[in-house]
């Protein structure tokens, strides 16, 4: 938008006199890296209206403080706001936006377009309206029936979970989907570029072994064909002497001397690497779900952990009395040491490859909590073609937490388990001994690589 329609919506939010949360993004007003709000906005709202960045949206229109979405009308925005029963201000702006409008004005009746020039007495105005006992009730009767309807969609079994048969064990919920992302654009360029180097290049090198993906290795030599050979030469971590001194984060090492102090495999190591967020409310229902299952743990809770939290994250009060002689918290692990280590027994991890191979290397069952990118095809790899491990899946709730660890390292259901992930460490370490499939392809690509 330009400078004088930002103006006017700040003016519109303010005049309608309801509460507010306003996302203003970097780069919103045309121009402008960071837009100004008008002078004498925040007073004249303190105390009813917000304004952020960025905001976890399905989150904010899950709240029960939500009565209404002022959105652009993309299809996933529409889609979330149908899901949680909130109604909708749409102005669109080009392509299936202007479609989707129309339809949750005059199909859905689930809100209304904000047309025409954009002026701060139509924006109250528009506010009144949807907040309004009388077309506004109306409006929210709808919603909440639309609402029930994708519930009871979602209780059979869903598209989103419908098995790929190309691809066993994958569902359709596990495919790279570029909507999903802040940056979608960025997502298909990353996604494009991929496909166009790899089919362009003299070889392609991966971190894996040829015992743990064996038909997986196959087909990608069948697409890609003779002229572009594979190189299975995993696991990476393995064949350098560096291991965790490489790290872009200061490790904490008195975790171990902690560790030598638990009994064999009793303790439940937890770390979702170095990019992955959670809500203040996920990481609260982590830290109570770890407390209530009684089992020792060594949690890694970076800076930057919990979402709108610059630093390190508070931990709930009462959480350290109550794990009081049972959990070693840090900001950063020496995790390859830490997975070698006797005393652990399971990893709660978000399944970036280089944590699983790690953990698959030492042996060590898995609680799977992906959340983008290659982590949701890994944890469905984990579950139910390895069977090393469980889904943490649908939202973090402490009652879950607590059932899920209980699952991976107690009773013969967690026992089998480690069964197989340790007859996998003895595959792999096959594959790294002389002659082994990994040495054999680090062979070949060093003579590959000799000979172009």
């Amino acid at each position: 938008m330009d400078s004088d329609e930002f103006m006017e919506v700040a003016f519109g939010l303010e005049k309608s006199g309801h509460p507010f949360l306003w996302v203003v993004r970097p780069n919103l007003v045309r121009g402008v890296e960071r837009a100004c709000l008008p002078d004498g906005f925040e007073s004249a709202v303190e105390g009813r209206g917000k304004v952020i960045k960025w905001a976890p949206q399905q989150e904010v229109l899950a709240h029960c403080a939500v009565g209404w979405f002022w959105t652009h009308g993309g299809w996933n925005s529409i889609l979330e706001s149908i899901c949680e029963g909130v109604l909708m201000i749409c102005r669109p702006q080009f392509a299936d936006q202007m479609i989707n409008t129309r339809y949750v004005e005059a199909v859905w009746g689930v809100g209304f377009e904000l047309e025409g020039k954009l002026e701060w007495c139509k924006i109250e105005k528009a506010i009144m309206k949807l907040m309004g006992k009388n077309e506004g009730a109306e409006m929210r009767e709808r919603a909440n029936e639309l609402k029930n309807k994708v519930a009871r969609c979602l209780e059979d079994e869903s598209e989103l979970n419908r098995p790929v048969e190309e691809m066993p064990p994958l569902r359709v919920s596990d495919l790279f989907d570029p909507s999903k992302y802040f940056n979608e654009e960025m997502a298909n360029k990353i996604l494009a570029l991929s496909t166009e180097t790899t089919t362009n290049s003299s070889g392609t090198v991966v971190n894996t072994f040829e015992a743990l993906e064996t038909p997986e290795l196959r087909s990608v030599r069948d697409e890609l064909g003779a002229t572009i050979p594979v190189f299975a030469i995993g696991p990476l971590h393995k064949l350098t002497s560096n291991g965790d001194r490489s790290s872009l984060l200061d490790q904490d090492r008195s975790c171990i001397e902690w560790l030598d102090t638990k009994e064999p495999g009793s303790v439940l190591y937890v770390s979702f690497g170095s990019v992955v967020m959670v809500s203040q409310d996920e990481f609260n229902e982590v830290a109570w779900g770890l407390a209530n299952s009684g089992r020792p743990f060594l949690w890694v809770v970076r800076p930057g952990l919990v979402i709108g939290v610059s630093g390190k994250p508070e931990l709930p009060e009462g959480f350290v009395e109550a794990v009081e002689g049972r959990c070693k918290v840090v900001d950063w692990a020496p995790q390859t040491e830490v997975l070698a280590h006797h005393a652990v027994g399971g990893f709660w991890t978000h399944n970036g490859w280089n944590s699983t191979l790690e953990s698959i290397y030492e042996g060590v069952p898995m609680l799977s909590r992906p959340i983008f990118g290659d982590q949701l095809v890994t944890a469905r790899y984990v579950q139910e073609t390895w069977q090393i491990g469980f889904r943490v899946e649908g939202k973090l709730e402490r009652w879950k937490i607590e059932e899920a660890i209980r699952r991976l390292m107690e009773g013969e259901e967690g026992a089998e388990v480690k069964q197989r992930a340790d007859e996998l460490k003895k595959k792999i370490l096959i594959c790294l001994k002389n002659g082994g499939s990994t040495q054999q392809a680090i062979d070949k690509l060093v003579d590959h690589m000799l000979s172009l």
